[in-house]
């Protein structure tokens, strides 16, 4: 009798338990969805308290409310987003996207080169760009970024020092076989320095490039 006096102990003073309801979270790739265990997870109450350690394989039990979401992977973009926990089941889908540079989400920043091509005579999406390293240093690689149609790019380009020649490639479209194309250099002449854990920033000029001879232009 002394338990069952303890509810109605706590109605009289006006005092309820808070109510809770499930919540079952999904991230998704775009390819797979991910196990718990292969992001990292912060799921703050308005508050401000922090209850990502009560999820387990994607599902907790939460106090009614409004919640902060935060999933980092790297190599995708930060995924933020608020829910609301107002009913007994809640479903919660986070849909993850492939970071560019300026987003990029790691243990360490890279060295990054950032550019703009300028005076294109062909669409900027039809582009690509490649850093390829003229003196190689510990961690250097060769990169590719497609071209924003703003005529923007960004690559990661490794950890360490060095001096990248930076070409710029047309997706030439195959006149004779049509659906088909190749790629094709029309400017590599830029040479860029490059410090660890940086930015670097180039503008090129590609004006008048798509008339230059590009027969015996070696295949990318």
């Amino acid at each position: 009798m002394r338990w069952l006096a303890i509810p109605i102990l706590f109605a009289a003073l006006g005092l309820q338990a808070a109510e809770r309801g499930e919540v079952d979270l999904a991230v998704y790739t775009g390819a797979d969805f991910l196990d718990q265990s292969q992001f990292e997870l912060s799921v703050m109450s308005v508050h401000g308290l922090q209850v990502a350690d009560r999820f387990q394989d994607g599902r907790a039990v939460l106090n009614y409310g409004l919640y902060k979401l935060e999933i980092k992977l790297t190599g995708f973009n930060r995924y933020e987003r608020s829910f609301m926990v107002d009913q007994p089941h809640t479903d919660v889908l986070a849909r993850l996207k492939l970071g560019d540079v300026a987003n990029y989400h790691g243990a360490t920043a890279p060295t990054r080169i950032i550019g703009t091509l300028r005076n294109s005579p062909v669409p900027y999406d039809e582009l690509w760009v490649r850093a390829e390293p003229v003196h190689e240093g510990q961690d250097s690689a060769i990169a590719d970024s497609r071209v924003g149609t703003d005529g923007s790019f960004s690559m990661a380009v490794g950890y360490s020092s060095a001096s990248y020649r930076i070409l710029v490639l047309w997706i030439e479209p195959d006149q004779q076989h049509p659906g088909l194309s190749g790629l094709r250099p029309i400017h590599g002449t830029t040479v860029v320095g490059v410090f660890p854990h940086s930015e670097s920033t180039v503008e090129i000029d590609l004006r008048g490039t798509v008339d230059a001879p590009g027969s015996d232009a070696p295949a990318y």
